[in-house]
């Protein structure tokens, strides 16, 4: 939801600190997102990493869950469960 926003052409600007992400998740939330979700989307292009910046944004591919990630947020009501 972070990168949502963004836009790659924006150059610098668009790389989102990893650290931005993390902030009210705890380091739980950081080994999730470093071992398991960030090479998940980059290995789909969905996001670049910069690993050793711990720096991502918006990849080639992530045109395509643009509109369900609107519509999550848009509409966080809609679905059961626990928000961030």
């Amino acid at each position: 939801m972070a990168l949502l926003e963004r836009d790659p052409r924006d150059g610098a600007d668009a790389w989102l600190p990893l650290e931005a992400l993390v902030e009210s998740g705890g380091r739980d939330l950081e080994l999730r997102l470093r071992h398991s979700h960030l090479p998940k989307l980059e290995s789909t292009s969905v996001i670049d990493w910069r690993r050793d910046s711990n720096e991502i944004r918006t990849g080639r591919r992530f045109d395509e869950p643009r509109p369900l990630l609107r519509l999550l947020r848009d509409h966080p009501d809609a679905l059961p469960g626990v928000r961030p």
